[in-house]
């Protein structure tokens, strides 16, 4: 469903997919609908409600009577006050058998198949219904006029009756069409609504006329102006400001109007001319180019049409000259001898060869052309005039040309200029009394006084400010075609009026008077408008619809005071046009500033951030009025607290116990950091010894005894090359602890190498029986993850020493490289006599200081206290199938972060 305020067609109900029908209005000022569901819906406050917990019964209209609405439900009828709508009552009437409802002064009635029923709040009348109007009104529509209820049927055209709550009287009609849609009253008629027109019945005269033959009409109704609206069903909506405003279709688009005494001569866009007796149309000449037609004058004292389409058109009662000159504009100067004006040339024309001899002597140097019973004198060559204006007072020619406004007087030319000197071009002129009109190039009025002063015409600002198309006098009215409308204005008594409202489809293109009557060229035909009988100027209606205040819409009207934060405002206002298509200038302004602007077919005004302090905002409609339509409002906007009095004494004395506050906040602070500066420091040197220790107990004597013992065994046996490669891998391992000493972390891969060298340095320790294993698996990119310097040898000397030197046999030693989604897991498996055993063995030594195990612990606690690497080391003891001890196995767990080469 749709809303439309004479310009805008807005849509107030998103999301309904149903068509929606007898939309009503209540004494509350609510608007009624429904689906073809049967839900019934109300418009409140912009609001779309649904009526509650009530469905109608099929295709069976609400009724809405005495402040009641009555719906007919699926077994029973349903009704609820209107003034709160809050309690449902329930009449128990079986709904079997329902053919219509209907108001009759101000009690709800149904028609049943056997009988009608009157209900009131205390009683139900019942009136029995003869076979005769079963028969005859199978499918009734109903109305209400003069107190009593008129019931037609949908199909019979021959008779209707009335019902006056008594009994239902028989009518005989001859209506002109069988199907009837819909039906509505007013005034003293009944109004019809069928697939081929509307038809109206008088019920005083009994006549009926009949409007829109070819159109299919579903509904009409008729404003509080008294203006008619029309629904179609593939038209859109007709309009009809009186039905004593008559459009004729001729078929063709007219053009141009001139009259013959009381009869229109209408030139048309398909090269046609019409003339009318009583508004009876008729063609009188139709020409082959399909051309539309430029010019139309009409000669009454030589009953002469002056016209110009593809050629210029001289059309006496008993002959037609025609030339190919293209005349655009032509003015009677004597009996058969017109002045012209046209494209290249202007001048003379005349049927004859005396008057011509007289054009030629008075225009000695003009050229002439003799040609198919027309003789012309060529006063302007080379030139390409718009118009042409003859005063026989003092006998001037006026042209309107290309090159400026040209006046020409027994062969002395002259151009007439504007106070600045400047030329001045115009397309239009009429002469009124002692002046001339005209129309500039640039859409503007001009005035020419007697001495050829040039001023600009004084229109009201809703004509000025429009674009003007074109201009024509008759009479002493001035009418002025704008895009949006047409305008008379009275020479006399300097009043004007708006004639009828254009649209991008409803153009005017001509206007002519006859009598009391008005008639326009448009593109919907011939318009006959009585000028004393319009409704074009009523005011429109200006009103606030809501105001939202920061995206939230408040109760209206506007609270007065606002908080400083409620600044962004969008006034949301109505303007409701009598007629569609109204085009006026809105105007808004905030305090003293200038006047602002909008598209006539905006409905807000957004203000956005606006800054404390009192408003004033005033909202005018400009028009074709006789007073200001305006609306104002007034609020303030209130200042921050932080800005107030009262706020920056607290605020002073708050900075001040602030101050003092946190004095003693950051001393204590102060405190706090340096103790904690020097924890870190400690816990620094706790690391920095731990680590030492670890580098000591990888440089211990007696790994290098042991490593340089296997190199000199090598030399003792001259296995020189074997030498050689063990002391290049012990050179180089040396160098990288004492580089990676210097590092808090490195990359895994650094870490992985440096114990492949210490690995490869102890397997010389054991002839053939040890065997290494590094492994890396779910591609662990050793390169790209920080890892401590120096953490896997310790432990991995730990599973040699205690480990794999006291096992028999072969030894083994694995180091498995894994990864989860945020940690890096390593394995480091061995194959030796386990922890319980090697314990044992350690005890049973003298002087044996067990260092490795409890320098790891401590170090790790202090990383993760450091660097929170969620750093964690376990030892899983390993047993074979005899649930002998067979190994151990240390796992390994820390945060996966990534490596920069230059994190020291």
């Amino acid at each position: 469903m749709f809303k439309y305020d004479g310009n805008v067609l807005e849509k107030i109900d998103q999301i309904r997919k149903n068509g929606v029908f007898n939309i009503q209005l209540d004494s509350y000022n609510r608007i009624w609908y429904q689906d073809f569901n049967g839900k019934i819906y109300y418009i409140e406050n912009n609001v779309i409600k649904t009526l509650p917990e009530t469905t109608s019964k099929g295709f069976i209209e609400y009724i809405i009577s005495n402040d009641i609405i009555y719906v007919i439900e699926q077994d029973f009828i349903s009704y609820f006050s209107l003034k709160d709508l809050k309690k449902k009552s329930i009449l128990k009437e079986p709904t079997n058998g329902v053919v219509e409802v209907f108001e009759f002064n101000g009690r709800f009635g149904i028609i049943f198949k056997e009988v009608v029923k009157l209900f009131d709040k205390n009683n139900v009348n019942i009136i029995k219904i003869d076979p005769q109007f079963k028969k005859n009104i199978e499918n009734p529509i109903t109305t209400t006029l003069k107190g009593k209820l008129y019931l037609f049927d949908k199909h019979n055209s021959k008779v209707f009756y009335t019902f006056d709550g008594k009994k239902l009287v028989q009518h005989k009609i001859d209506f002109p069409f069988e199907f009837k849609q819909n039906i509505t009253s007013f005034d003293n008629e009944i109004w019809l609504s069928t697939t081929s027109g509307i038809v109206k019945y008088n019920i005083i005269r009994k006549n009926t006329e009949v409007y829109f033959p070819k159109k299919n009409i579903s509904q009409i109704f008729k404003d509080k102006h008294n203006h008619y609206w029309i629904s179609t069903l593939n038209e859109g909506i007709l309009f009809v400001e009186s039905f004593k405003t008559k459009v004729f279709d001729l078929k063709s688009i007219p053009t141009l109007l001139s009259k013959n005494r009381d009869n229109l001569i209408i030139s048309t866009e398909d090269e046609k001319i019409f003339s009318s007796d009583n508004d009876q149309y008729k063609l009188i000449h139709s020409f082959t180019s399909n051309h539309g037609f430029l010019m139309n004058k009409f000669d009454e004292s030589e009953n002469r049409i002056l016209a110009t389409s593809s050629t210029f058109k001289w059309i006496d009662p008993d002959e037609i000259y025609e030339n190919y000159i293209a005349v655009k504009d032509l003015t009677k100067i004597s009996k058969n001898n017109y002045a012209f004006a046209g494209s290249i040339r202007s001048g003379l024309v005349t049927n004859d060869p005396e008057i011509h001899r007289k054009n030629q002597a008075q225009y000695p140097k003009a050229d002439e052309l003799i040609q198919n019973g027309l003789y012309f004198t060529y006063i302007l060559s080379e030139l390409n005039s718009r118009s042409v204006l003859y005063l026989p007072k003092s006998n001037l020619l006026y042209f309107a040309t290309n090159y400026g406004l040209i006046t020409v007087k027994n062969d002395i030319y002259s151009e007439i200029k504007d106070s600045n000197g400047k030329s001045i071009y115009l397309k239009d002129l009429y002469a009124f009394q002692d002046f001339i009109i005209g129309l500039t190039n640039d859409d503007v009025i001009v005035k020419l006084n007697e001495t050829n002063q040039i001023s600009n015409f004084v229109l009201p600002s809703y004509i000025k400010n429009a674009t003007v198309e074109k201009i024509k006098v008759l009479d002493n009215l001035l009418f002025i075609f704008t895009s949006n409308a047409v305008y008379e204005y009275d020479l006399i008594h300097n009043s004007s009026s708006k004639m009828i409202n254009l649209t991008p489809t409803f153009k005017a293109t001509d206007v002519e008077r006859i009598g009391s009557y008005l008639y326009f060229a448009t593109t919907l035909g011939i318009l006959k408008k009585n000028k004393y009988n319009f409704t074009s100027n009523f005011h429109p209606w200006l009103d606030i619809d809501k105001i939202i205040i920061n995206s939230k819409e408040i109760d209206l009207p506007i609270i007065k005071e606002l908080h400083h934060n409620e600044n962004n405002i969008d006034i949301h206002f109505k303007v409701i046009s009598k007629t569609p298509n109204e085009v006026y200038n809105i105007y808004y302004k905030i305090n003293n500033s200038n006047w602002i602007k909008k598209d006539h077919k905006s409905r807000i005004i957004n203000l956005s951030s606006l800054a404390p302090g009192n408003y004033n905002v005033k909202i005018l409609i400009e028009g074709d009025y006789k007073s200001v339509i305006s609306k104002e409002i007034n609020f303030t906007i209130d200042k921050p607290f932080w800005v107030k009095f009262w706020f920056n004494a607290l605020l002073i004395s708050s900075i001040i116990a602030f101050i003092f506050y946190y004095t003693r906040i950051r001393i204590k602070k102060i405190k706090e950091i340096n103790q904690s500066n020097i924890d870190q420091i400690n816990l620094k040197n706790e690391l920095n010894i731990q680590k030492l220790k670890s580098i000591k107990s990888q440089m211990n004597p007696h790994f290098f005894f042991n490593a340089l013992n296997t190199i000199q065994s090598y030399i003792l046996t001259e296995d020189k090359k074997l030498a050689l490669f063990y002391l290049s891998k012990f050179s180089k391992l040396t160098r990288k602890i004492l580089k990676l000493s210097e590092k808090d972390f490195i990359s895994l891969k650094e870490e992985i190498e440096t114990n492949e060298i210490y690995l490869d340095i102890e397997k010389a320790r054991f002839d053939d029986n040890f065997e290494y294993k590094i492994e890396i698996k779910n591609d662990v990119e050793t390169h790209l993850w920080k890892f401590p310097s120096l953490l896997l040898q310790p432990i991995i000397e730990n599973a040699i020493k205690h480990g794999l030197l006291h096992k028999n046999g072969d030894k083994k030693i694995e180091i498995i490289i894994d990864q989860n989604e945020t940690h890096l897991i390593i394995h480091i498996i061995d194959n030796g006599v386990g922890r319980i055993t090697s314990e044992k063995i350690n005890k049973s030594r003298q002087n044996h200081e067990s260092f490795a195990t409890k320098a790891i612990e401590n170090r790790v606690n202090i990383l993760n206290q450091s660097y929170h690497l969620d750093l964690s080391i376990t030892y899983i003891d390993l047993y074979n199938q005899k649930n002998e001890p067979s190994g151990t196995q240390v796992d390994i767990k820390l945060l996966k972060i990534t490596y920069e080469s230059d994190n020291n």
